[in-house]
């Protein structure tokens, strides 16, 4: 008898070649929550624990093969986006992600962790624009959330960004360093915010808000209602920088194998 098969989630994103982050932090996170992940890379970057030297999109058109190969040919249960690089990815992706109408998770990568640009000009723009409309969750940090918006609050960054038409924002806590726990806020319209709090964890870590999103992506794809897949997501993600590993004195890399989530 044949083995069912796992939900399929696509991550589309950028190729981190240290593993910390971008697509293959979303494989290694998709598989340990039990989906099959499948990729489509926008950009290409040269990079090492500590910074971010450079990156190079991938052609549209060629990023735009790869999904609409991968969205007619396999049962894709949800849509997970990270690094996009250009406005121009934006506008060519968006009729596809409308087209395609599943469950869209999107983390709004403008920076590395150390604060080198992963976007060029027009990006932010495109993402409030032509992206959020389409999202099923947002999940910025909130230096991601104060820059899309302009807001220097919370919640004012938050409201702005369900103004632009999605569908909930995650605003998580980890940049700020004001409280002695993580404080996370889940927003969605006409609500007040959900707070999730965790222990404040030492040290710096490669490639967080891609487990995270993943993670959130995985639970969706897994039929977990999004109020639920939040939790389980920040939970999961709290455990892999708990136990992250250090390859080298640069930031550490969150051990998202060798998990398994029933």
């Amino acid at each position: 008898m044949a083995n069912k098969p796992p939900p399929v989630v696509l991550a589309i994103g950028g190729h981190d070649p240290t593993g910390g982050a971008g697509i293959i932090a979303d494989a290694q996170t998709l598989t340990s929550l039990g989906c099959h992940p499948v990729t489509a890379v926008t950009a290409l970057t040269v990079q090492d624990l500590t910074t971010a030297h450079e990156f190079q999109n991938v052609d549209v058109t060629l990023l735009l093969r790869q999904c609409r190969t991968l969205l007619g040919s396999l049962p894709i249960s949800t849509i997970k986006l990270g690094m996009l690089g250009s406005s121009a990815t934006i506008t060519a992706m968006a009729p596809i992600l409308a087209q395609a109408a599943l469950p869209l998770i999107v983390d709004p990568v403008l920076t590395s962790g150390d604060g080198s640009m992963l976007a060029e000009p027009g990006l932010k723009t495109a993402l409030c624009t032509e992206l959020a409309p389409l999202a099923t969750i947002l999940t910025p940090n909130r230096a991601e959330a104060f820059a899309l918006t302009g807001a220097a609050d919370d919640d004012s960054a938050a409201h702005k960004l369900l103004s632009m038409g999605c569908g909930a924002v995650l605003l998580t806590g980890t940049d700020s360093d004001e409280q002695a726990d993580v404080v996370h806020r889940l927003y969605l319209a006409n609500a007040a915010p959900q707070l999730f709090s965790c222990p404040r964890l030492p040290g710096s870590y490669h490639g967080s808000g891609c487990t995270l999103a993943s993670a959130i992506s995985a639970y969706l794809a897994r039929g977990v209602e999004l109020t639920h897949a939040v939790d389980a997501a920040l939970r999961y993600t709290h455990d892999t920088l708990r136990d992250a590993i250090h390859f080298s004195a640069g930031q550490a890399v969150p051990k998202r194998w060798g998990r398994h989530d029933d």
